[in-house]
């Protein structure tokens, strides 16, 4: 995969269509704003100079990282120069969150935001939440969705879910359990799993997936929740044994794994989507050719089975649709954290 352009916005020499792209952003968004705002230099040069940045709310690595650079490479091409990847991680996406929704809205800068950032984290910091998803963003497109795993220690007793859950019931609060931090999906989707198989455990939040898989493949927490792209390898090598997957169907690469359902679990399940984002305001006819950039790029075969081979599969849908997944899944684990009393830590 060729890297990703991570120079300073001051060393980038804009292409000639990426130029294009950038000035016709800037005429769109001088219709939009006040005759008095704008200077001269700032609807032409200034615009015209600029990469466009994707902020992520994670860590290098991860499967959004991944899938935010492999989205970023054909942006390239598609607009004809630079798109820049920038991570920001920490406070469960609000860093990121927070500097997009403060970005001037002229399409430059935009958020590779997920159900854990956008609906989950939200939802735990109610009040005290530092954005609001819906009043401060504009939705452009969804990029991919991805189940989760249920997976304990490779030498660990459990063979099965029923027999995590068993254990578990008998022994209240004995197990522990790791998320990739407290409110994330990793953490939301293990209490719902406690809370429909009706068991008590302690949750040890970790800075992300990969500092948990430590402590969970040496047992010193019993079992955790996480994308199949951090664990997939793991559990195909040993380390790690898959009880379920939180979908309607078995995953391609693990095609032995039940689903949640077939262990005899229905009501868990839970699927983490990643979407793009741009600050509100931005002019509806910028976000439009994002959203064209996006859904033919996504529709690509080589990108769709690239994005498979990380344990996501291809949505490409517009604005509409991802603000149905938004609402959808504020909706739904805003129930369960009401229902279980849950609190951002």
């Amino acid at each position: 995969m060729p890297a990703i352009d991570d120079q300073p916005p001051s060393q980038h020499q804009p292409r000639p269509r990426l130029t294009a792209f950038l000035l016709g952003l800037a005429c769109i968004g001088a219709l939009y704003q006040p005759m008095a705002a704008r200077p001269v230099a700032a609807q032409t040069v200034a615009p015209a100079a600029q990469p466009v940045r994707l902020l992520v709310p994670f860590a290098p690595g991860g499967g959004t990282d991944v899938a935010a650079r492999l989205l970023a490479e054909r942006l390239q091409a598609a607009l004809g120069g630079s798109v820049i990847v920038e991570n920001r991680p920490g406070a469960t996406g609000s860093i990121a969150a927070r500097e997009v929704a403060r970005a001037p809205a002229d399409g430059h800068v935009l958020l590779v935001g997920t159900a854990g950032t956008q609906a989950v984290a939200p939802v735990l910091a109610g009040s005290r939440s530092a954005f609001d998803p819906v009043a401060d963003f504009m939705p452009v497109a969804s990029i991919g969705t991805t189940p989760n795993l249920i997976v304990v220690p490779g030498h660990s007793p459990y063979v099965s879910l029923a027999a995590l859950v068993a254990d578990a019931r008998a022994r209240p609060e004995a197990l522990s359990f790791g998320s990739s931090g407290a409110g994330t999906v990793s953490h939301l989707t293990a209490e719902l799993l406690r809370f429909h198989a009706g068991f008590k455990a302690l949750h040890v939040p970790y800075r992300g997936g990969a500092a948990a898989f430590g402590d969970l493949v040496s047992g010193r927490v019993q079992f955790m929740v996480d994308v199949p792209v951090a664990l997939v390898e793991q559990v195909k090598a040993g380390a790690l044994r898959a009880l379920a997957v939180t979908a309607t169907r078995r995953l391609v690469s693990l095609p032995d794994v039940p689903t949640a359902a077939e262990a005899g679990f229905p009501a868990v399940q839970s699927e983490v989507w990643i979407g793009l984002f741009a600050p509100k305001g931005t002019p509806g006819p910028v976000v439009q050719r994002l959203t064209q950039a996006v859904a033919a790029i996504v529709r690509d075969q080589a990108f769709a089975e690239r994005l498979a081979t990380l344990g996501f599969e291809p949505l490409g849908g517009g604005p509409e649709q991802l603000a149905a997944l938004l609402r959808t899944d504020r909706d739904r684990w805003s129930q369960l954290v009401d229902g279980l009393g849950l609190k951002a830590d």
